[in-house]
């Protein structure tokens, strides 16, 4: 199948609470940054869905007098990373949220949106201060999460771009497992990190780790958002098996250059996996399309556009970063919204 299309259903979410503020202007729900389908309610027709923020809002990176590297100031930063529970009615296009749950630890401590580094490295990890520039301290329970998948035993997956790494967690919340990449920590006591990911994927570019997740035939699937080198013409898919937690396979799939920038997201269902591209770009210049990959079993990934939703609704929002199948025949996707109050939506595309 390929298709260019532009008519896609758009359905809002309304007037998001309300989570704190920043110099005097409130910062509202958002950052949405992974999307999955959790089933259609027996009784209502309803749809629903999961969602989940990321680190939390932040501002442009900056230049602090007298240090050699940029700094990123966070809004809120005690900030706890939160799943976001949706219901979507066809009928009456309302979508809303039903539950919230934020993220822990096994003790009980909850998740935080700073770096868990600690040094920090030029280049590979930002340095995180508050609205005044005083350095934010690490956080082991740090994550800037990108990602999100439920496994046959009622477990959730997601990924995330600090280490970056894998996370396992139970259905209320509670982190049961970090997989990290080999040399990557200072801390190795906690039972709860497990090295496991290549060496290599501690290097990653700043800001620019695992985005987007997705089960394929009993295997996890994760890419980096973008190439782990700038001089690299593909992304790097990691293959991840769940059962023996081991890192299997690095699979290379390739750039649309020079046009897109950045993965969204992953899907896959029987036919393949499927991957979200885009650049940063919107309206007229936005690219968002959606490729397929029949063949995994090569290193080489192939490719082939399964559909281009440049000119859908989709062109209006920054960073589309979650996707999801659907009603067998329908996808669905989410914006982040960088917890703007506005432009916060899920749309709707029926493949038939």
């Amino acid at each position: 199948m390929k298709s260019v299309l532009s008519i896609m259903l758009a359905f809002n979410l309304r007037s998001p609470p309300v989570i704190g503020s920043s110099r005097g202007n409130p910062i509202h729900l958002g950052g949405f940054s992974g999307l999955y389908y959790l089933g259609q309610d027996p009784k209502s027709g309803e749809y629903k869905f999961i969602t989940h923020t990321d680190r939390g809002p932040n501002g442009e990176t900056l230049k602090i007098a007298g240090q050699p590297h940029w700094s990123r100031p966070m809004k809120m930063p005690d900030f706890v990373p939160e799943w976001i529970f949706l219901k979507l009615n066809l009928k009456t296009k309302k979508l809303e949220i039903t539950e919230r749950v934020k993220l822990k630890d096994s003790k009980g401590n909850f998740l935080k949106g700073v770096s868990p580094y600690e040094p920090k490295i030029v280049g590979i990890d930002e340095w995180l201060v508050d609205q005044s520039g005083k350095e934010i301290p690490a956080n082991i329970n740090g994550i800037d999460a990108e990602g999100i998948i439920r496994d046959g035993e009622g477990n959730f997956w997601m990924c995330e771009e600090y280490f970056p790494s894998l996370l396992k967690f139970s259905s209320n919340g509670t982190l049961l497992k970090r997989y990290v990449p080999y040399g990557s920590l200072n801390v190795r006591s906690n039972p709860e990190i497990v090295e496991s990911l290549p060496k290599e994927f501690r290097n990653k570019r700043i800001n620019l780790g695992f985005e987007g997740i997705t089960f394929f035939k009993g295997k996890i699937y994760t890419a980096l958002q973008s190439p782990l080198k700038s001089s690299d013409n593909f992304f790097t898919i990691l293959e991840f098996d769940p059962k023996s937690e081991k890192f299997m396979r690095e699979l290379k799939y390739p750039m649309s250059k020079p046009s897109v920038d950045k993965i969204g997201d992953l899907i896959a269902n029987e036919s393949g996996l499927f991957v979200l591209e885009e650049n940063s770009e919107t309206g007229d210049e936005a690219i968002r399309q959606v490729f397929q990959v029949k063949d995994l079993n090569t290193v080489n990934l192939q490719k082939n556009l399964f559909l281009d939703v440049s000119k859908s609704i989709l062109s209006r929002a920054l960073k589309v970063e979650g996707m999801t199948f659907f009603s067998d025949r329908k996808i669905a996707f989410i914006n982040d919204n960088d917890f703007d109050n506005t432009n916060s939506f899920i749309g709707i595309l029926d493949l038939n």
